[in-house]
């Protein structure tokens, strides 16, 4: 079966968003979001989203990643930045609030995703959660192999999700395994025997806390723990100015 795609080729390294309604684009794959979760639909079926083949799925993807991203700035006023600023290369695009830079503002939460490179932001005079999922922990791992020292002092709550960060442990002194100890936690998927959310596994690895995302797919450990996530980074800003190495 031969798919039909979109005529437009979304650009590695520019941004369409302030251009491009990506709206119309997922309506060229016969798709839309829909109601209150924002449901990914067949426009004219109704039903949800049906594999088609590989090419398919992969143009999909493009333009729901950048729907998404055009949401993030047209509905909820972030801004899009490509990082490194200063260097000739390669660049990434991330978003950032509009408050960001407000020197009023002390807190900051950084979200890391699965793959691709992560390269050093400002951190200003934040203080910062991070979030990384899956591959985005070995991104935390760099960033701390590269920034030990501002890490250290502007991370007050460090979570992940079903993460492979363990790396970042391996050179650690006891000052700096106490405070790994202290921000730090890990919910991980469980793989035979149900552990439900929170509850912490027997067999522990490295220096950070692990315990149970209520979910065997690594996929939704994000979502699934994203409650006490929320505590726990709460919790850890409010004690985080006690947390001193």
């Amino acid at each position: 079966m031969e798919i039909d795609t979109p005529s437009l080729v979304l650009s590695q390294t520019n941004s369409l968003i302030d251009s491009v309604d990506f709206e119309e684009l997922l309506a060229e794959f016969n798709y839309k979001f829909f109601g209150p979760d924002l449901k990914l639909i067949d426009i004219n079926t109704g039903s949800g989203f049906v594999f088609q083949g590989q090419d398919h799925y992969d143009n999909l993807c493009q333009f729901v990643t950048k729907y998404i991203q055009q949401q993030l700035v047209r509905q909820y006023k972030m801004s899009e930045i490509f990082i490194p600023e200063d260097e000739d290369g390669p660049k990434g695009n991330i978003f950032i609030s509009s408050n960001f830079y407000d020197a009023r503002v002390k807190k900051c939460l950084v979200i890391i995703q699965g793959t691709g490179e992560v390269r050093a932001g400002q951190f200003l005079n934040h203080s910062i959660a991070v979030i990384a999922h899956s591959a985005g922990g070995r991104c935390v791992a760099d960033l701390y192999s590269r920034f030990k020292d501002e890490f250290i002092n502007k991370v007050k709550a460090l979570v992940f999700t079903d993460s492979f960060y363990h790396g970042m442990c391996l050179s650690m002194n006891p000052k700096e395994i106490e405070w790994a100890r202290k921000v730090g936690i890990h919910y991980k998927k469980y793989n035979r025997q149900y552990k439900q959310l929170g509850e912490q596994f027997k067999q522990q690895q490295g220096h950070i806390l692990e315990v149970s995302a209520g979910t065997d797919r690594h996929e939704l450990t994000t979502g699934f723990s994203h409650s006490l996530i929320v505590q726990f980074i709460d919790q850890k800003f409010k004690i985080g100015s006690n947390q001193k190495i």
